[in-house]
């Protein structure tokens, strides 16, 4: 008896192949899960800048068979979670000082970016199969005075 696994299409399963005393084969396929079952990003997160008091939107959009809940955390620069950022409500006072929320469609909303929002944020998709996490940097530029010479 030997058990291979294999990768067709999008489900990953696995033969089990049973010598019988008659030297017949019989193989056995185990279906394990579809790939659409475990969540993936349809439009990843990705770093932004945006400039300081202006509106900026990093989309953070996921799918499977199963819908996945979407949630963005202030984060570390290994992409560890800190605090989580108001899911679906309302803007509000953020923990960064900023307006921020999280949209419907999961992508992580400022209404006006601060010097204190720079840094990094984690978006994670995840259903009762799995999750999917994406790693962002907001860089904020501040104001600056533009000096003429002649």
């Amino acid at each position: 008896m030997f058990i291979r696994l294999y990768i067709k299409h999008r489900w990953v399963g696995a033969f089990i192949q049973v010598r019988t005393p008659n030297r017949t084969n019989m193989i056995i396929v185990l279906s394990l899960f579809d790939f659409t079952d475990v969540p993936i990003f349809v439009v990843s997160p990705v770093n932004t800048t945006a400039n300081i008091t202006h509106p900026v939107t990093i989309p953070c959009r996921a799918n499977a068979r199963e819908a996945p809940s979407i949630r963005w955390y202030t984060a570390t620069s290994q992409g560890n979670p800190l605090q989580e950022i108001g899911l679906s409500k309302p803007p509000s006072l953020g923990s960064q000082g900023a307006t921020t929320f999280v949209s419907i469609e999961g992508d992580l909303e400022f209404t006006e970016v601060r010097q204190v929002d720079e840094g990094w944020y984690v978006c994670i998709a995840e259903n009762s199969i799995g999750r999917v996490t994406g790693n962002v940097f907001l860089a904020v530029n501040s104001k600056y005075n533009v000096i003429w010479l002649t």
